[in-house]
């Protein structure tokens, strides 16, 4: 006296068990594998472009659906933008992705042109816009961040003094 289902899983060969089974996943991703039809993109932008940001997000979804993309090189695709240091992506069914930017924020010049950012990473080479009120930084290549992690720990005792840092080597 089992029920349906056990007296199905007694008789029917463990294949069309299976199959049966196979055929319930593949119709559920197929549903659920809509291709994406918008991206939302949040977050406080000064130099990087939302357009830039969509752009790079539908390159790198290309022609797979909601279940097949891959979160993960969506975001490194939006990170390789200038003045993008992170960007997090999340599902948002259910045809949408959320992609969360968040931009490089300069603490110091490194040399005449470069940037860096708070980890002592230079994120741009070449600037053209080198905002005059950051210190400068210079050093032999490769000691971006040991220079970042000095300024940092000198700056808030020369705030205190009312003194500002305008160049260390």
């Amino acid at each position: 006296e089992g029920s349906a289902l056990s007296y199905y899983a007694d008789h029917l060969p463990a294949g069309a068990v299976l199959l049966a089974v196979m055929a319930l996943f593949l119709g559920v991703r197929v549903m659920l594998d809509q291709p994406v039809a918008r991206v939302a993109i949040s977050g406080r932008f000064q130099r990087v472009q939302p357009l830039d940001v969509e752009k790079a997000v539908r390159s790198a979804v290309g022609k797979q659906g909601m279940v097949g993309v891959d979160l993960q090189a969506i975001s490194r695709a939006v990170e390789q933008i200038a003045w993008v240091d992170r960007a997090s992506v999340a599902r948002s069914w259910p045809r949408g992705l959320h992609v969360q930017v968040q931009e490089q924020v300069p603490v110091a010049r490194w040399g005449a042109t470069g940037l860096l950012n708070l980890r002592g990473e230079v994120f741009v080479n070449d600037s053209r816009h080198v905002p005059a009120e950051l210190p400068e930084l210079m050093g032999p290549a490769g000691f971006e961040t040991q220079m970042t992690e000095r300024y940092l720990a000198a700056q808030p005792r020369l705030v205190e003094a009312g003194m500002r840092l305008a160049q260390l080597r």
